[in-house]
């Protein structure tokens, strides 16, 4: 157990390969990052199934970084997509609500590739840990930004809290889209919503 602190995943890699290790599954895009280099030097895969790098998926430059899943960037990409596919349109506003970490911050350059693109007018808002508070972020982004779409990108308990923020201020959650940890039933629950 690693905490998800990058010096305890360091060490417990640098344990694993003394004791032979032939692949590891690296948590947490901090500590991917950190290992990366480890992982290329000993040439040591690393599995980080839909966290870690994005531009590990270019396997010529990382031959030794294994995403496996939908990466934070084909995540946002989604997102995007189905906003467009909803009718969005050149003007709109879409927010960017995310956890401020490596992980929270890794699509952030897509995000503002593709509104460059669609002509949408964006805005960013981050989370400080432990993402437990984030009213402040709500209302700015339901209030000042008047935003029509929000992307979600959260983790732990703070998906729950900004379900329950997005609802007190009156925001439709029909148009937000949360990436991987932002709407599993667990999120739903704690934010009170009918599941059932």
């Amino acid at each position: 157990e690693h905490g998800y602190t990058v010096d305890r995943g360091v060490e417990a890699y640098e344990r694993f390969k003394r004791d032979g290790v032939v692949v590891s599954l690296d948590y947490g895009t901090p500590i991917v990052y950190a290992l990366t280099p480890r992982h290329m030097q000993d040439k040591i895969p690393g599995l980080t199934p839909g966290f870690g790098r994005n531009d590990a998926s270019d396997g010529e430059r990382f031959p030794y970084i294994f995403p496996l899943a939908a990466s934070y960037w084909s995540q946002l990409g989604a997102a995007m997509q189905y906003i467009k596919d909803q009718g969005a349109k050149k003007g709109d506003k879409v927010a960017y609500l995310y956890f401020d970490n490596p992980a929270g911050r890794e699509p952030i350059p897509l995000f503002e590739r593709i509104a460059k693109k669609e002509g949408y007018q964006i805005r960013l808002f981050a989370v400080p840990s432990p993402g437990l508070e984030m009213g402040p972020q709500v209302i700015d982004i339901v209030r000042r930004h008047k935003a029509d779409w929000v992307v979600t990108h959260l983790f732990g308990r703070s998906p729950s809290v900004s379900i329950r923020e997005f609802q007190t201020h009156g925001f439709p959650l029909t148009r937000v889209i949360g990436l991987v940890w932002g709407t599993g039933a667990a999120a739903l629950e704690a934010a009170g919503w009918d599941v059932g």
